[in-house]
């Protein structure tokens, strides 16, 4: 089956800088076997699938995943989610979308080249889990984080499937920090 998806730079205004971001606007019937499936494939930070909303005054219901997990929330999906439904309904305003957490109102300003940005309230704010952590152990949690850094650094970065079987999709610009491509998630032959 093909599905339609879009992959975004979000936090930047050059291609293919900023944060990454897969966002599948054809949903139906997938499950979260699928969606989680299809997050690994994307091997994106965070893969957003958008549904129609419960609220009919909310834009959309979203479910946020990693390549391992789903989130209840995260910010720079929600930014960049927000700003592609945007454009795709003509361009600013104010949208709700539907996450984890709850409702998320997100105001939205278009820019001349098609993209845009976001501002959003959360419902809740982040709970304390815990005693902050001491210095040693911030210390030795950074010591690991610069060297998982250097590691990735010395590894090109994953092809898709599509990539390694020479299928480059021609990317559609909408604005200088999006792009956009219509292409099957599954390995079937094309």
């Amino acid at each position: 089956m093909r599905r339609r998806f879009a992959t975004l730079d979000v936090f930047t205004d050059r291609r293919f800088a900023g944060n990454p971001l897969a966002v599948v606007l054809d949903t139906e019937a997938l499950d979260a076997a699928a969606m989680q499936a299809i997050a690994r494939e994307f091997n994106h930070p965070e893969t957003v699938f958008v549904f129609a909303p419960a609220d009919p005054a909310h834009r959309a219901r979203v479910r946020i995943f990693t390549p391992a997990r789903e989130l209840p929330f995260a910010g720079h999906p929600t930014v960049g989610t927000a700003v592609l439904l945007g454009a795709r309904d003509g361009g600013g305003g104010d949208i709700v979308l539907e996450e984890g957490i709850g409702a998320v109102q997100c105001t939205l300003e278009s820019t001349s080249d098609g993209g845009g940005s976001a501002r959003f309230a959360i419902p809740q704010l982040p709970t304390e889990v815990g005693a902050p952590a001491d210095d040693a152990a911030i210390a030795a949690a950074n010591r690991k984080t610069l060297l998982c850094t250097q590691l990735y650094a010395r590894f090109p970065a994953r092809k898709t499937a599509d990539q390694r079987a020479g299928r480059d999709f021609a990317a559609r610009s909408i604005g200088a920090h999006r792009r956009s491509s219509m292409a099957p998630l599954s390995r079937e032959p094309r």
